[in-house]
């Protein structure tokens, strides 16, 4: 549930980038530090060039929350010019 939310999020808000390309990547990882082996779901998009992204009101947002807390994740969110990733 938490990787559609996360791609029907980047699919919603997904806008040309400062070249007028769309594109939106998946990555899905397995990361290990220590003893603790931990997996990482990633999802990033264009977006237009000064677009707020990052909507926390909305309800997919909230859903993404919500089942990153159930999980024990731990959420993280950046912005670039041109693309916006959430990764869990």
């Amino acid at each position: 549930m938490l990787a559609a939310e996360m791609m029907t999020n980047a699919l919603k808000y997904m806008g040309p980038d400062a070249e007028g390309r769309r594109h939106i990547g998946v990555a899905l990882r397995k990361e290990k530090a220590a003893e603790e082996e931990t997996i990482v779901v990633e999802v990033s998009n264009s977006i237009r060039p000064g677009s707020a992204v990052d909507r926390p009101e909305g309800l997919g947002r909230r859903l993404i929350e919500v089942l990153d807390q159930q999980l024990g994740g731990r959420l993280e969110t950046s912005v670039t010019d041109d693309r916006h990733t959430i990764s869990v």
